[in-house]
């Protein structure tokens, strides 16, 4: 998919983007893209689901303007102090290793420290949606494996 560019325009609960994947068992991921957003509220902007947790992986902007939430297996982990704007492109890259159960978030190339979800493979992804915020788009998460958006 490099070299692409995905926009929603206008606000919607059906625009997405899917990604079918062969189903298998990931015991690391490592996510990177670039989005821009007007969305002062909570919005996805990666998402997976598996069977057993709807947030098998999941990036997620936080009403407050410097927060950014993470899941993995429907665990939490938040990284403050970020410094993202609205109107503005962000690179965006997050890492996270069933090993040692650590996820990292980059902002702009900046690292935050790491922080512990837990060490448990992601099983039996069937898609994943990535949920790229541009303008004035109304995407939210997917609730279910399947896709069911929220």
């Amino acid at each position: 998919m490099s070299g692409k560019m995905f926009t929603f325009p206008e606000k919607t609960k059906t625009a997405y983007l899917r990604l079918t994947i062969p189903t298998q068992d990931f015991s690391a991921v490592t996510v990177c893209f670039r989005s821009v957003t007007d969305l002062s509220r909570p919005h996805s902007l990666f998402s997976l689901a598996t069977p057993s947790a709807s947030n098998g992986f999941l990036i997620y902007k936080n009403a407050d303007s410097n927060v950014i939430d993470f899941y993995v297996g429907n665990k939490m982990a938040q990284f403050g102090a970020q410094n993202y704007k609205l109107n503005m492109w962000h690179s965006i890259c997050s890492t996270w290793d069933s090993a040692s159960g650590l996820v990292q978030l980059w902002l702009d190339g900046k690292p935050s420290i790491k922080k512990f979800t837990g060490g448990q493979n992601i099983t039996q992804p069937i898609h994943v949606c990535y949920l790229f915020i541009f303008y004035h788009n109304s995407l939210q998460k997917q609730d279910s494996h399947g896709g069911r958006l929220t």
